[in-house]
Protein backbone atom coordinates (compact mmCIF):
# COMPACT_ATOMS: atom_id res chain seq x y z
CA UNK A 1 0.00 0.00 0.00
CA UNK A 2 1.19 3.60 -0.78
CA UNK A 3 1.79 6.10 1.43
CA UNK A 4 0.90 9.48 0.89
CA UNK A 5 1.60 12.24 2.39
CA UNK A 6 -0.98 15.92 2.56
CA UNK A 7 1.19 18.74 2.17
CA UNK A 8 -0.14 22.23 3.00
CA UNK A 9 1.05 25.71 3.24
CA UNK A 10 0.98 28.41 5.65
CA UNK A 11 1.04 31.68 4.03
CA UNK A 12 2.44 34.27 5.79
CA UNK A 13 2.86 38.43 4.63
CA UNK A 14 3.13 37.54 1.22
CA UNK A 15 1.52 40.16 -1.45
CA UNK A 16 -2.23 40.12 -2.01
CA UNK A 17 -2.90 37.38 0.57
CA UNK A 18 -5.17 38.06 3.51
CA UNK A 19 -4.96 35.53 6.49
CA UNK A 20 -8.37 34.95 8.19
CA UNK A 21 -7.92 36.05 12.09
CA UNK A 22 -9.07 33.24 14.39
CA UNK A 23 -11.89 34.42 16.85
CA UNK A 24 -11.20 32.60 20.67
CA UNK A 25 -13.52 33.99 21.86
CA UNK A 26 -14.10 36.85 25.23
CA UNK A 27 -12.34 37.13 28.26
CA UNK A 28 -14.01 34.51 30.68
CA UNK A 29 -13.95 33.59 34.27
CA UNK A 30 -14.46 30.67 36.22
CA UNK A 31 -14.48 30.36 39.97
CA UNK A 32 -14.38 27.60 42.70
CA UNK A 33 -15.10 24.68 43.15
CA UNK A 34 -15.47 24.68 38.95
CA UNK A 35 -12.07 24.21 37.21
CA UNK A 36 -12.79 23.83 33.68
CA UNK A 37 -14.33 26.55 31.01
CA UNK A 38 -14.95 25.86 27.84
CA UNK A 39 -13.50 27.73 24.46
CA UNK A 40 -15.78 28.66 21.57
CA UNK A 41 -13.29 29.66 18.66
CA UNK A 42 -14.07 30.33 15.26
CA UNK A 43 -12.20 30.39 12.00
CA UNK A 44 -12.80 30.93 8.62
CA UNK A 45 -12.65 27.00 7.29
CA UNK A 46 -13.37 25.02 10.62
CA UNK A 47 -13.41 21.82 8.28
CA UNK A 48 -9.65 21.98 6.81
CA UNK A 49 -8.36 24.33 9.24
CA UNK A 50 -5.23 23.40 11.13
CA UNK A 51 -5.78 24.86 14.80
CA UNK A 52 -3.60 24.55 17.86
CA UNK A 53 -4.52 26.17 21.43
CA UNK A 54 -2.12 26.50 23.88
CA UNK A 55 -0.98 28.74 26.91
CA UNK A 56 2.37 29.86 28.52
CA UNK A 57 3.63 27.29 31.17
CA UNK A 58 3.34 28.30 34.35
CA UNK A 59 5.02 25.85 37.16
CA UNK A 60 3.09 23.45 39.02
CA UNK A 61 0.25 25.09 37.60
CA UNK A 62 -0.94 22.40 34.85
CA UNK A 63 -3.51 24.03 32.45
CA UNK A 64 -5.05 21.21 30.23
CA UNK A 65 -7.17 21.68 26.94
CA UNK A 66 -9.19 18.33 26.24
CA UNK A 67 -8.84 18.93 22.76
CA UNK A 68 -6.14 21.73 21.75
CA UNK A 69 -6.41 20.43 18.31
CA UNK A 70 -10.32 21.40 17.87
CA UNK A 71 -11.77 25.01 17.82
CA UNK A 72 -14.32 24.34 20.95
CA UNK A 73 -12.55 22.65 23.71
CA UNK A 74 -12.74 22.52 27.74
CA UNK A 75 -10.05 23.85 29.41
CA UNK A 76 -8.83 22.57 32.61
CA UNK A 77 -6.99 25.09 35.46
CA UNK A 78 -5.61 24.03 39.14
CA UNK A 79 -4.15 27.15 40.06
CA UNK A 80 -6.18 30.47 40.87
CA UNK A 81 -4.66 33.40 38.69
CA UNK A 82 -5.21 34.98 35.32
CA UNK A 83 -4.03 32.69 31.81
CA UNK A 84 -3.82 33.67 28.33
CA UNK A 85 -4.60 31.44 25.86
CA UNK A 86 -4.08 31.34 22.55
CA UNK A 87 -5.40 29.91 19.17
CA UNK A 88 -3.33 29.41 16.66
CA UNK A 89 -5.31 28.73 13.25
CA UNK A 90 -3.37 28.05 9.95
CA UNK A 91 -0.05 29.94 11.64
CA UNK A 92 -2.21 33.14 12.72
CA UNK A 93 -2.80 33.44 16.16
CA UNK A 94 -5.55 35.34 18.60
CA UNK A 95 -5.26 35.65 22.15
CA UNK A 96 -8.55 35.72 25.00
CA UNK A 97 -7.74 35.31 29.00
CA UNK A 98 -9.16 33.30 31.23
CA UNK A 99 -9.68 34.32 35.38
CA UNK A 100 -9.99 31.93 37.77
CA UNK A 101 -11.44 33.21 40.99
CA UNK A 102 -11.43 32.01 44.79
CA UNK A 103 -15.30 30.36 45.35
CA UNK A 104 -15.25 33.72 48.01
CA UNK A 105 -15.86 35.69 44.54
CA UNK A 106 -19.29 34.46 44.94
CA UNK A 107 -22.22 35.22 46.88
CA UNK A 108 -22.58 31.99 48.73
CA UNK A 109 -26.00 30.58 50.36
CA UNK A 110 -25.96 27.23 51.51
CA UNK A 111 -28.84 24.31 51.62
CA UNK A 112 -28.81 21.17 53.81
CA UNK A 113 -32.10 18.98 53.88
CA UNK A 114 -31.07 17.62 57.26
CA UNK A 115 -30.67 20.59 59.43
CA UNK A 116 -32.39 21.16 62.66
CA UNK A 117 -33.25 24.65 61.83
CA UNK A 118 -35.50 26.15 58.93
CA UNK A 119 -32.10 28.38 58.23
CA UNK A 120 -31.57 31.79 56.29
CA UNK A 121 -29.11 30.57 53.77
CA UNK A 122 -26.16 31.45 55.56
CA UNK A 123 -23.70 28.53 56.24
CA UNK A 124 -24.14 28.24 60.07
CA UNK A 125 -28.06 28.09 59.29
CA UNK A 126 -28.21 26.53 56.03
CA UNK A 127 -32.00 26.67 54.07
CA UNK A 128 -33.29 22.95 55.34
CA UNK A 129 -36.06 23.20 52.58
CA UNK A 130 -34.95 24.18 49.19
CA UNK A 131 -38.17 22.85 47.33
CA UNK A 132 -40.00 24.20 44.87
CA UNK A 133 -43.04 25.89 46.62
CA UNK A 134 -41.42 25.47 49.97
CA UNK A 135 -42.92 28.37 52.18
CA UNK A 136 -39.57 30.49 52.05
CA UNK A 137 -39.00 29.65 48.33
CA UNK A 138 -40.06 33.29 47.34
CA UNK A 139 -37.71 34.81 50.15
CA UNK A 140 -35.00 32.53 48.90
CA UNK A 141 -35.09 33.41 45.08
CA UNK A 142 -35.75 37.19 46.23
CA UNK A 143 -32.56 36.81 48.16
CA UNK A 144 -30.57 35.04 45.20
CA UNK A 145 -31.68 37.18 42.92
CA UNK A 146 -30.51 40.58 44.60
CA UNK A 147 -27.48 38.82 45.15
CA UNK A 148 -26.83 38.32 41.49
CA UNK A 149 -27.44 41.78 40.70
CA UNK A 150 -24.20 42.40 42.61
CA UNK A 151 -21.80 39.58 41.79
CA UNK A 152 -22.20 35.93 40.75
CA UNK A 153 -23.42 33.25 43.29
CA UNK A 154 -23.34 29.62 43.91
CA UNK A 155 -25.31 27.57 46.36
CA UNK A 156 -24.06 24.75 48.14
CA UNK A 157 -25.94 22.11 48.61
CA UNK A 158 -24.63 19.01 51.04
CA UNK A 159 -23.13 16.55 49.02
CA UNK A 160 -23.64 13.92 51.59
CA UNK A 161 -24.60 13.09 54.91
CA UNK A 162 -22.69 14.61 58.27
CA UNK A 163 -21.52 11.14 59.87
CA UNK A 164 -21.34 8.80 56.16
CA UNK A 165 -21.00 8.77 53.04
CA UNK A 166 -23.93 8.29 51.82
CA UNK A 167 -25.96 11.27 49.58
CA UNK A 168 -28.40 13.76 51.23
CA UNK A 169 -31.39 13.86 49.63
CA UNK A 170 -34.43 16.28 48.59
CA UNK A 171 -37.75 14.30 47.83
CA UNK A 172 -39.96 16.25 45.25
CA UNK A 173 -43.93 16.79 45.89
CA UNK A 174 -46.63 14.31 44.27
CA UNK A 175 -48.44 17.47 42.23
CA UNK A 176 -48.63 17.34 38.66
CA UNK A 177 -47.18 20.58 38.24
CA UNK A 178 -44.28 19.98 40.99
CA UNK A 179 -40.23 20.18 41.11
CA UNK A 180 -37.66 19.17 43.20
CA UNK A 181 -36.02 22.68 42.26
CA UNK A 182 -37.05 24.68 40.10
CA UNK A 183 -35.07 27.79 38.81
CA UNK A 184 -36.13 30.96 39.53
CA UNK A 185 -33.54 33.44 38.11
CA UNK A 186 -35.14 36.61 37.38
CA UNK A 187 -32.12 38.95 37.51
CA UNK A 188 -31.00 39.39 33.68
CA UNK A 189 -26.74 40.29 34.04
CA UNK A 190 -24.59 38.22 32.80
CA UNK A 191 -23.45 37.48 36.93
CA UNK A 192 -22.98 33.42 37.17
CA UNK A 193 -25.84 31.16 39.36
CA UNK A 194 -24.13 28.10 40.33
CA UNK A 195 -26.07 24.98 41.76
CA UNK A 196 -23.48 22.80 43.32
CA UNK A 197 -24.33 19.31 44.71
CA UNK A 198 -20.79 17.82 44.66
CA UNK A 199 -18.35 19.93 46.16
CA UNK A 200 -19.43 20.63 50.15
CA UNK A 201 -21.05 18.61 53.05
CA UNK A 202 -22.29 19.66 56.21
CA UNK A 203 -20.83 17.95 59.40
CA UNK A 204 -22.63 19.31 61.78
CA UNK A 205 -26.74 19.54 61.50
CA UNK A 206 -27.43 22.21 64.34
CA UNK A 207 -25.07 24.86 63.35
CA UNK A 208 -23.47 24.33 60.15
CA UNK A 209 -19.90 23.26 59.47
CA UNK A 210 -19.22 22.69 56.01
CA UNK A 211 -16.09 20.83 54.50
CA UNK A 212 -14.41 19.24 50.83
CA UNK A 213 -16.46 16.12 49.84
CA UNK A 214 -14.05 14.01 49.00
CA UNK A 215 -16.11 10.93 48.56
CA UNK A 216 -18.08 9.88 45.18
CA UNK A 217 -21.93 10.77 47.32
CA UNK A 218 -23.87 13.65 45.27
CA UNK A 219 -27.05 15.68 46.63
CA UNK A 220 -30.00 13.28 45.43
CA UNK A 221 -33.28 15.18 44.02
CA UNK A 222 -36.11 12.22 43.79
CA UNK A 223 -38.93 12.95 42.31
CA UNK A 224 -41.07 10.55 42.87
CA UNK A 225 -44.30 11.67 41.61
CA UNK A 226 -45.35 15.01 39.55
CA UNK A 227 -44.85 15.16 36.36
CA UNK A 228 -41.92 16.05 35.57
CA UNK A 229 -39.22 18.13 36.49
CA UNK A 230 -35.76 17.41 38.84
CA UNK A 231 -34.05 20.48 38.60
CA UNK A 232 -33.84 22.83 35.93
CA UNK A 233 -36.91 25.32 34.28
CA UNK A 234 -39.75 24.08 32.61
CA UNK A 235 -41.72 27.13 31.22
CA UNK A 236 -40.67 29.00 28.40
CA UNK A 237 -38.08 31.46 28.97
CA UNK A 238 -34.29 31.28 28.78
CA UNK A 239 -32.41 31.85 31.74
CA UNK A 240 -28.46 32.91 30.88
CA UNK A 241 -25.13 32.29 32.60
CA UNK A 242 -26.61 29.31 35.10
CA UNK A 243 -24.41 26.12 36.01
CA UNK A 244 -25.75 23.21 37.73
CA UNK A 245 -23.21 20.56 39.09
CA UNK A 246 -22.98 17.57 40.52
CA UNK A 247 -26.48 16.04 41.68
CA UNK A 248 -27.63 13.05 41.49
CA UNK A 249 -31.17 12.71 39.89
CA UNK A 250 -33.84 9.79 39.98
CA UNK A 251 -36.98 8.96 40.40
CA UNK A 252 -40.35 8.74 37.49
CA UNK A 253 -40.80 12.19 37.33
CA UNK A 254 -37.04 13.50 37.26
CA UNK A 255 -36.20 14.83 33.86
CA UNK A 256 -34.17 17.99 33.96
CA UNK A 257 -35.08 20.81 30.99
CA UNK A 258 -33.16 23.92 30.74
CA UNK A 259 -32.17 26.70 28.17
CA UNK A 260 -30.17 29.47 27.83
CA UNK A 261 -26.87 30.89 26.76
CA UNK A 262 -23.80 30.54 28.27
CA UNK A 263 -24.99 28.02 30.56
CA UNK A 264 -23.26 24.30 31.81
CA UNK A 265 -24.54 21.19 32.73
CA UNK A 266 -21.96 19.29 34.39
CA UNK A 267 -20.93 16.13 36.45
CA UNK A 268 -24.59 14.91 36.66
CA UNK A 269 -25.97 11.59 36.98
CA UNK A 270 -29.77 10.88 35.88
CA UNK A 271 -31.08 7.43 36.34
CA UNK A 272 -34.72 5.81 36.24
CA UNK A 273 -36.68 8.53 35.01
CA UNK A 274 -39.26 6.66 33.11
CA UNK A 275 -42.82 8.49 33.02
CA UNK A 276 -41.91 11.28 30.26
CA UNK A 277 -38.84 11.30 28.13
CA UNK A 278 -36.47 12.91 27.13
CA UNK A 279 -35.01 12.64 30.01
CA UNK A 280 -32.26 15.56 29.65
CA UNK A 281 -33.96 18.29 27.21
CA UNK A 282 -32.44 21.99 25.89
CA UNK A 283 -35.30 24.07 25.40
CA UNK A 284 -36.58 24.89 21.77
CA UNK A 285 -35.96 28.19 19.81
CA UNK A 286 -39.52 28.14 18.69
CA UNK A 287 -42.81 27.27 20.83
CA UNK A 288 -43.37 23.77 19.18
CA UNK A 289 -45.78 24.08 16.55
CA UNK A 290 -45.38 27.89 15.84
CA UNK A 291 -43.29 30.31 14.55
CA UNK A 292 -43.26 32.11 17.87
CA UNK A 293 -39.83 32.85 19.33
CA UNK A 294 -38.33 31.96 22.32
CA UNK A 295 -35.02 32.92 22.33
CA UNK A 296 -31.49 31.86 20.23
CA UNK A 297 -29.13 30.31 22.91
CA UNK A 298 -25.62 29.93 22.50
CA UNK A 299 -22.21 29.08 24.16
CA UNK A 300 -24.15 25.59 25.74
CA UNK A 301 -21.40 23.28 27.77
CA UNK A 302 -22.52 19.52 28.64
CA UNK A 303 -19.86 18.17 29.99
CA UNK A 304 -19.16 14.82 32.11
CA UNK A 305 -22.77 13.34 33.00
CA UNK A 306 -23.83 9.68 33.53
CA UNK A 307 -27.24 9.06 31.76
CA UNK A 308 -28.33 5.50 32.86
CA UNK A 309 -32.15 3.57 31.88
CA UNK A 310 -34.23 6.75 30.80
CA UNK A 311 -37.10 7.07 28.94
CA UNK A 312 -37.00 8.72 25.59
CA UNK A 313 -34.24 10.34 23.79
CA UNK A 314 -31.25 10.76 26.92
CA UNK A 315 -30.65 13.86 25.45
CA UNK A 316 -32.36 16.17 23.34
CA UNK A 317 -31.27 19.50 22.20
CA UNK A 318 -34.63 21.15 20.60
CA UNK A 319 -34.71 24.02 18.54
CA UNK A 320 -36.83 23.71 15.39
CA UNK A 321 -38.05 21.69 12.62
CA UNK A 322 -37.24 21.81 9.29
CA UNK A 323 -40.67 19.76 8.02
CA UNK A 324 -44.04 21.24 8.75
CA UNK A 325 -45.64 18.06 9.75
CA UNK A 326 -43.66 17.82 12.86
CA UNK A 327 -44.43 21.30 13.99
CA UNK A 328 -41.86 23.89 12.12
CA UNK A 329 -41.69 26.69 11.44
CA UNK A 330 -39.91 26.62 7.69
CA UNK A 331 -41.59 30.27 6.42
CA UNK A 332 -40.80 33.61 7.61
CA UNK A 333 -38.04 35.23 9.20
CA UNK A 334 -37.53 32.34 12.11
CA UNK A 335 -37.22 29.83 9.61
CA UNK A 336 -33.35 29.98 9.88
CA UNK A 337 -30.43 29.21 12.01
CA UNK A 338 -31.27 28.93 15.72
CA UNK A 339 -28.90 28.15 18.42
CA UNK A 340 -25.22 27.67 18.38
CA UNK A 341 -21.60 27.10 19.81
CA UNK A 342 -22.59 23.64 21.49
CA UNK A 343 -19.90 21.61 23.53
CA UNK A 344 -21.13 17.80 24.54
CA UNK A 345 -18.32 16.22 26.18
CA UNK A 346 -17.41 13.23 28.10
CA UNK A 347 -21.02 12.05 29.00
CA UNK A 348 -21.68 8.80 29.74
CA UNK A 349 -25.12 7.55 28.04
CA UNK A 350 -26.43 3.85 28.46
CA UNK A 351 -29.68 2.25 27.94
CA UNK A 352 -31.46 5.35 26.03
CA UNK A 353 -35.64 4.66 25.76
CA UNK A 354 -34.81 1.84 28.83
CA UNK A 355 -38.55 2.88 29.78
CA UNK A 356 -40.26 3.21 26.51
CA UNK A 357 -39.82 5.62 23.71
CA UNK A 358 -37.95 6.94 21.15
CA UNK A 359 -34.58 5.45 22.33
CA UNK A 360 -31.66 7.92 20.68
CA UNK A 361 -29.03 8.83 22.56
CA UNK A 362 -28.15 12.40 21.31
CA UNK A 363 -30.62 14.08 19.30
CA UNK A 364 -30.56 17.25 17.71
CA UNK A 365 -33.21 19.05 15.86
CA UNK A 366 -32.76 21.28 13.04
CA UNK A 367 -30.95 24.78 12.56
CA UNK A 368 -28.30 24.36 15.42
CA UNK A 369 -24.86 24.84 14.09
CA UNK A 370 -21.17 25.22 15.71
CA UNK A 371 -21.36 21.76 17.28
CA UNK A 372 -18.63 19.64 18.66
CA UNK A 373 -19.59 15.96 20.13
CA UNK A 374 -16.70 14.79 21.86
CA UNK A 375 -15.52 12.02 23.94
CA UNK A 376 -19.05 10.39 24.31
CA UNK A 377 -19.68 6.96 25.32
CA UNK A 378 -23.26 5.77 24.20
CA UNK A 379 -24.31 2.09 24.78
CA UNK A 380 -27.96 0.15 24.72
CA UNK A 381 -29.20 2.39 22.13
CA UNK A 382 -33.15 1.97 20.78
CA UNK A 383 -32.78 4.29 18.25
CA UNK A 384 -29.60 6.14 16.88
CA UNK A 385 -26.61 6.72 18.54
CA UNK A 386 -26.20 10.62 17.54
CA UNK A 387 -28.98 12.51 15.55
CA UNK A 388 -28.44 15.77 13.83
CA UNK A 389 -31.67 16.92 11.53
CA UNK A 390 -29.51 19.56 10.43
CA UNK A 391 -30.22 22.97 8.45
CA UNK A 392 -33.89 24.51 8.13
CA UNK A 393 -34.95 25.65 4.58
CA UNK A 394 -33.70 29.45 5.47
CA UNK A 395 -30.05 28.73 7.07
CA UNK A 396 -27.62 30.67 6.12
CA UNK A 397 -24.23 29.49 8.02
CA UNK A 398 -22.56 25.87 7.69
CA UNK A 399 -23.57 23.08 10.06
CA UNK A 400 -20.18 22.97 11.23
CA UNK A 401 -20.49 19.70 13.34
CA UNK A 402 -17.13 17.71 14.61
CA UNK A 403 -17.90 14.25 15.88
CA UNK A 404 -15.16 13.27 17.45
CA UNK A 405 -13.56 10.52 19.64
CA UNK A 406 -16.80 8.86 20.87
CA UNK A 407 -17.60 5.58 21.48
CA UNK A 408 -21.45 3.83 19.99
CA UNK A 409 -21.85 0.68 20.61
CA UNK A 410 -24.34 -2.33 21.54
CA UNK A 411 -27.91 -1.96 20.20
CA UNK A 412 -31.58 -3.57 20.65
CA UNK A 413 -34.40 -3.39 17.59
CA UNK A 414 -35.20 -0.88 16.68
CA UNK A 415 -32.06 0.36 15.64
CA UNK A 416 -31.18 2.59 12.83
CA UNK A 417 -27.50 3.93 12.71
CA UNK A 418 -25.04 5.26 15.00
CA UNK A 419 -24.50 8.21 13.20
CA UNK A 420 -27.37 9.49 11.88
CA UNK A 421 -27.06 12.58 9.41
CA UNK A 422 -30.13 14.92 7.98
CA UNK A 423 -29.69 18.03 6.58
CA UNK A 424 -26.12 18.91 7.58
CA UNK A 425 -23.81 20.93 5.81
CA UNK A 426 -20.22 20.82 7.09
CA UNK A 427 -19.58 18.07 8.97
CA UNK A 428 -16.37 16.06 10.32
CA UNK A 429 -16.64 12.64 11.73
CA UNK A 430 -13.10 11.22 12.67
CA UNK A 431 -11.29 9.24 15.67
CA UNK A 432 -15.04 6.93 16.64
CA UNK A 433 -15.36 3.47 17.15
CA UNK A 434 -19.02 2.51 16.03
CA UNK A 435 -19.39 -1.80 17.05
CA UNK A 436 -22.48 -3.87 17.78
CA UNK A 437 -24.92 -2.75 15.85
CA UNK A 438 -28.44 -4.43 15.73
CA UNK A 439 -28.74 -6.73 12.54
CA UNK A 440 -30.63 -4.99 9.85
CA UNK A 441 -29.73 -1.51 11.16
CA UNK A 442 -29.06 1.27 8.12
CA UNK A 443 -25.60 1.46 8.82
CA UNK A 444 -23.43 2.77 11.05
CA UNK A 445 -23.05 6.46 9.73
CA UNK A 446 -25.83 6.97 7.10
CA UNK A 447 -26.99 9.96 5.60
CA UNK A 448 -30.11 10.92 4.56
CA UNK A 449 -33.24 13.40 4.48
CA UNK A 450 -35.93 14.40 6.71
CA UNK A 451 -38.34 13.98 4.12
CA UNK A 452 -38.39 13.48 0.20
CA UNK A 453 -41.56 13.21 -2.18
CA UNK A 454 -42.38 9.62 -3.57
CA UNK A 455 -40.47 9.82 -6.40
CA UNK A 456 -37.13 10.58 -4.45
CA UNK A 457 -37.19 14.55 -4.55
CA UNK A 458 -35.87 15.91 -1.16
CA UNK A 459 -38.36 18.41 0.14
CA UNK A 460 -36.19 19.19 3.41
CA UNK A 461 -32.81 19.92 3.55
CA UNK A 462 -29.75 17.69 1.85
CA UNK A 463 -26.30 16.96 3.27
CA UNK A 464 -22.89 18.45 2.03
CA UNK A 465 -19.71 18.95 2.87
CA UNK A 466 -18.68 15.47 4.79
CA UNK A 467 -15.71 14.00 5.87
CA UNK A 468 -15.35 10.66 7.58
CA UNK A 469 -11.44 9.73 9.01
CA UNK A 470 -10.10 7.06 11.22
CA UNK A 471 -13.06 5.46 11.91
CA UNK A 472 -13.30 1.59 13.52
CA UNK A 473 -16.39 -0.16 12.62
CA UNK A 474 -16.71 -3.01 13.91
CA UNK A 475 -20.45 -4.92 13.89
CA UNK A 476 -18.96 -7.65 16.56
CA UNK A 477 -19.53 -11.50 15.49
CA UNK A 478 -22.63 -10.70 13.67
CA UNK A 479 -20.96 -8.11 11.08
CA UNK A 480 -23.98 -5.93 11.98
CA UNK A 481 -22.81 -2.87 11.25
CA UNK A 482 -22.92 -2.78 7.77
CA UNK A 483 -20.81 0.24 6.93
CA UNK A 484 -21.59 3.62 5.85
CA UNK A 485 -24.32 5.07 3.48
CA UNK A 486 -24.42 8.24 1.79
CA UNK A 487 -27.76 9.68 -0.13
CA UNK A 488 -28.79 13.10 -0.74
CA UNK A 489 -25.22 14.48 -0.78
CA UNK A 490 -24.75 17.84 -3.10
CA UNK A 491 -20.97 16.71 -3.18
CA UNK A 492 -18.32 14.27 -3.08
CA UNK A 493 -18.33 12.82 0.47
CA UNK A 494 -14.31 12.03 1.42
CA UNK A 495 -13.37 9.06 3.49
CA UNK A 496 -9.19 8.62 4.60
CA UNK A 497 -8.23 5.93 6.73
CA UNK A 498 -11.53 4.21 8.10
CA UNK A 499 -11.03 0.55 9.26
CA UNK A 500 -14.05 -1.71 8.18
CA UNK A 501 -14.12 -4.95 10.00
CA UNK A 502 -17.25 -6.36 8.77
CA UNK A 503 -17.86 -8.62 6.08
CA UNK A 504 -18.61 -7.88 3.30
CA UNK A 505 -17.92 -4.24 3.70
CA UNK A 506 -21.11 -1.75 3.07
CA UNK A 507 -20.02 1.52 1.56
CA UNK A 508 -22.57 3.51 -0.54
CA UNK A 509 -22.22 7.06 -2.12
CA UNK A 510 -23.56 8.42 -5.60
CA UNK A 511 -20.31 10.76 -5.27
CA UNK A 512 -17.37 9.80 -3.05
CA UNK A 513 -13.47 10.06 -2.43
CA UNK A 514 -12.68 7.31 -0.60
CA UNK A 515 -8.89 5.93 -0.35
CA UNK A 516 -6.56 4.36 2.50
CA UNK A 517 -9.29 2.28 4.22
CA UNK A 518 -8.89 -1.19 4.90
CA UNK A 519 -12.05 -3.63 4.36
CA UNK A 520 -12.38 -7.17 5.48
CA UNK A 521 -13.40 -9.85 2.68
CA UNK A 522 -13.66 -7.58 -0.42
CA UNK A 523 -13.85 -4.08 -1.62
CA UNK A 524 -17.09 -2.29 -1.25
CA UNK A 525 -19.45 -1.61 -4.70
CA UNK A 526 -18.52 1.96 -4.21
CA UNK A 527 -15.51 3.60 -5.88
CA UNK A 528 -12.35 3.31 -3.84
CA UNK A 529 -8.70 4.88 -4.40
CA UNK A 530 -5.88 2.59 -5.27
CA UNK A 531 -4.07 2.86 -1.85
CA UNK A 532 -7.14 0.99 -0.03
CA UNK A 533 -6.62 -2.57 0.91
CA UNK A 534 -8.41 -5.58 1.22
CA UNK A 535 -7.71 -9.01 4.00
CA UNK A 536 -9.30 -12.06 3.96
CA UNK A 537 -10.26 -12.07 7.32
CA UNK A 538 -10.87 -10.11 10.15
CA UNK A 539 -8.81 -12.07 12.73
CA UNK A 540 -5.16 -10.25 14.05
CA UNK A 541 -6.41 -6.69 12.61
CA UNK A 542 -8.00 -6.15 16.46
CA UNK A 543 -7.29 -7.20 19.99
CA UNK A 544 -10.71 -8.26 20.05
CA UNK A 545 -13.74 -7.29 17.92
CA UNK A 546 -16.82 -6.14 19.58
CA UNK A 547 -15.02 -5.16 22.58
CA UNK A 548 -11.61 -3.96 22.46
CA UNK A 549 -10.48 -2.05 19.11
CA UNK A 550 -7.14 -1.23 19.56
CA UNK A 551 -4.83 -2.27 16.87
CA UNK A 552 -3.10 -5.81 17.44
CA UNK A 553 0.51 -5.94 17.45
CA UNK A 554 0.64 -7.16 13.59
CA UNK A 555 -2.33 -5.47 12.20
CA UNK A 556 -2.51 -4.88 8.45
CA UNK A 557 -3.78 -1.29 9.64
CA UNK A 558 -0.73 -0.39 11.08
CA UNK A 559 1.20 2.43 8.83
CA UNK A 560 -1.28 2.02 6.27
CA UNK A 561 -2.61 5.38 6.63
CA UNK A 562 -2.49 9.00 5.25
CA UNK A 563 -1.75 11.65 7.14
CA UNK A 564 -5.02 14.37 7.56
CA UNK A 565 -3.67 18.23 8.31
CA UNK A 566 -6.44 19.16 10.28
CA UNK A 567 -6.01 16.94 13.58
CA UNK A 568 -2.96 14.65 14.81
CA UNK A 569 -4.28 12.51 17.45
CA UNK A 570 -6.00 9.36 18.04
CA UNK A 571 -9.31 8.35 19.83
CA UNK A 572 -7.72 8.56 23.39
CA UNK A 573 -5.89 11.88 22.30
CA UNK A 574 -2.61 10.14 21.75
CA UNK A 575 -0.09 11.61 18.78
CA UNK A 576 -0.33 10.17 15.50
CA UNK A 577 3.28 9.71 13.63
CA UNK A 578 3.63 12.57 11.96
CA UNK A 579 4.28 10.79 8.51
CA UNK A 580 2.98 7.53 8.67
CA UNK A 581 -0.80 7.29 10.05
CA UNK A 582 -2.46 4.01 11.20
CA UNK A 583 -5.98 3.51 9.84
CA UNK A 584 -8.78 3.12 12.62
CA UNK A 585 -9.77 4.76 15.34
CA UNK A 586 -6.51 4.00 17.49
CA UNK A 587 -2.98 4.60 17.09
CA UNK A 588 0.03 2.09 17.51
CA UNK A 589 2.54 3.77 20.33
CA UNK A 590 6.08 4.31 18.09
Amino acid sequence: MKHFLWVFLVLLALPGVILAQPDPGPALHIAAPASEATLFGHSSDPLHDVIAWSTPPIAGCPVVFSAPWALTTSVHVVCLGHYMLTLTVNGVSASTTLDYLPVESQTEFWVDPNAEHVGDGSALLPWRDFRDNNPNNASQWSAINAALAERDVIVHFSARLADQDIPSTIVGGLGPQDAVIRVKRTDTSTHRLTLDGMAYYNTNPLFGSWVLNTGASRMRLVMTGGCCLSIGWDDTSLHDYVTIRGFEVTGPGGRIVWGGSHSVMEYLTIHDVSILGSTFQFHPALLDGTCIPLGISHDVTIRHNRLINNIGESMYIASNYNWPDDGGCVEGPDSGDNHYDFLIEGNTIDEAGFYGEEGDGIDLKAGIYNVTIRGNFIRGLRGSGITMAGQMPNSTHDSNYLIEGNIIEDAYPPFYSSINIGGTKGLTIRNNVLRNCQPGSYGAIVSAVRQDSPDGTPLTPTNARIQVYNNTIDGGLDNACVGMSFTYVDDVVVLRNNLFLDSPPGLAAPQIDSDFNLFVGTLPNSPEGPNSDVVPTADGIVVARGSDDHLAPMSPAIGQGTPIPSFNVDIGGNPRNPSVWDIGAYAVAR
